[in-house]
This record gives C-alpha cells, sequence and structure tokens, in this order.
C-alpha cells in the first residue's frame, strides 16, 4: 500500500513539474500580422476595429 501510495506521489510531482507548453519565440513583445503575414510590432494605433 505505502509503494502505491509513493508511487502515485511520484508521478504527480512529476506531472506538476512538467512544462505544460512550449514556445518557440523567446521575446514577449506583442506583435501583429500585416495582410501580407509579416510579423511587426503592436501598435494599438493601427489596429482597425469593425463597426457593426
Amino acid at each position: 500500500m505505502r509503494f502505491t501510495v509513493a508511487i502515485f506521489s511520484l508521478l504527480a510531482a512529476v506531472a506538476i513539474a512538467a512544462p505544460i507548453t512550449t514556445h518557440e519565440r523567446t521575446d514577449t513583445a506583442p506583435a501583429m500580422t500585416t495582410t501580407q503575414g509579416d510579423v511587426v510590432p503592436f501598435n494599438s494605433a493601427d489596429v482597425n476595429v469593425a463597426q457593426n
């Protein structure tokens, strides 16, 4: 019984310590893309909001 609890505790610790996702981008600056697909720095003045 103790062995089973120890195994489950170990598996839980490994699951918690494992990274959830890996990001290819290393910077944290917000970015957006143009209609051509080019990545550009985010500028809120250039954002077009559709009016319904």
